[in-house]
């Protein structure tokens, strides 16, 4: 399989690597390698928040509408309808 050349890193950036690659027992490469294949293996944020999104929906529906049954058992024992 090709490999991948990163261009650009800066001296920080290198040296941020180095450390945290040797902290973790690994070679830069088996670092980065683990890196990508965490990150690309993660759902995406935006796919996080739309389900969010949707589920929010779900539950705000199922709570009308339970404030609407418990509201007409409400009323009913009001009217002395549920004895």
């Amino acid at each position: 399989m090709p490999g991948v050349t990163i261009h650009g890193l800066s001296k920080e950036t290198l040296a941020a690597l180095s450390m945290r690659a040797s902290h973790n027992h690994m070679s830069q490469q088996e670092y980065l390698r683990r890196l990508i294949v965490l990150n690309l293996t993660q759902p995406e944020i935006t796919d996080l928040l739309e389900r969010m999104e949707e589920t929010m929906k779900i539950c705000a529906m199922t709570i009308r509408e339970n404030t609407e049954v418990v509201g007409g058992l409400v009323k009913q024992e009001r009217e002395g309808l549920l004895r």
